[in-house]
């Protein structure tokens, strides 16, 4: 007769994955702080030429070329 394996259950890896976000962390938080500031103000300059809401997002994921996103707005309103 055959022995019978035990089935070993796979290597729990939440732990891994929160130390490595936590040692991350530091020299992401800048960046991320960069984007914020960069997204309101881009937000708030959509807001006051009087275009939608929806139009800040889209124009962030479509167009990925920073100050291209403000030319365009720039030949959407003149």
């Amino acid at each position: 007769m055959k022995e019978t394996e035990t089935i070993r259950s796979a290597p729990r890896t939440e732990g891994t994955v929160w130390k490595a976000f936590r040692a991350a962390a530091p020299q992401t938080l800048p960046v991320f702080a960069g984007y914020l500031v960069l997204g309101l103000g881009y937000g708030i300059y959509v807001q006051s030429l009087g275009l939608p809401v929806w139009l800040p997002p889209l124009m962030g994921t479509v167009v990925y070329g920073g100050l291209l996103c403000y030319v365009l707005l720039v030949q959407m309103v003149f």
